[in-house]
């Protein structure tokens, strides 16, 4: 069996686009996530909508955050910003994007359905457990609430041949079997 390793991120928000690229802090590569409902569907209630790995550095002198999806969103205050709050894996790097900011969009995308990624709609290719936490714009003061009710807490995900969970801390739980896994 693959080993399976733990990411934790750590997310700040929320923010709106202008306020989020005015506040980024000079951290490395990270996360953002969006919260909204897709521009031109009439009055859809807000849900998680899409996430992306964006270079902040980057992402600071851009409008858009790195993709064009983000321009198809009302997020008004629905922008959250993520770092990586564990080590990366050991061992050779094959790619250029970290492999916990990867893995870290790779099971938001499949676990929670993210209706505007259009890729990653698959399993990881190996085990990974992703726990999430959240804080208030002044990166100090935690959030004992999460951003919006379907964005879980923990996602644990123990490889194809195994179930995999959904968990939000304070009882509810949803558990994947291997059958329900498209390959």
């Amino acid at each position: 069996m693959a080993k399976q390793f733990i990411i934790g991120i750590d997310w700040y928000g929320p923010y709106g686009r202008s306020e989020a690229i005015e506040k980024i802090p000079d951290f490395g590569a990270g996360l953002y996530f969006a919260i909204g409902s897709p521009k031109g569907k009439g009055n859809h209630k807000r849900r998680p909508q899409y996430i992306g790995i964006s270079n902040y550095n980057v992402a600071r002198r851009s409008t858009n955050l790195q993709h064009h999806v983000m321009n198809n969103l009302n997020y008004a205050q629905g922008l959250w910003l993520g770092e990586v709050s564990t080590a990366e894996p050991s061992g050779r790097r094959l790619t250029a994007t970290p492999n916990t900011l990867r893995y870290a969009e790779w099971l938001h995308v499949y676990f929670m359905g993210l209706p505007m990624n259009t890729k990653l709609n698959r399993p990881p290719p190996k085990p990974a457990t992703l726990l999430n936490r959240w804080w208030r714009t002044d990166y100090e003061t935690p959030r004992y609430q999460r951003p919006h009710p379907t964005w879980p807490d923990l996602i644990d995900f123990a490889g194809r041949d195994f179930r995999a969970r959904s968990v939000w801390f304070g009882g509810r739980q949803i558990v994947h079997h291997p059958s329900e896994f498209s390959l």
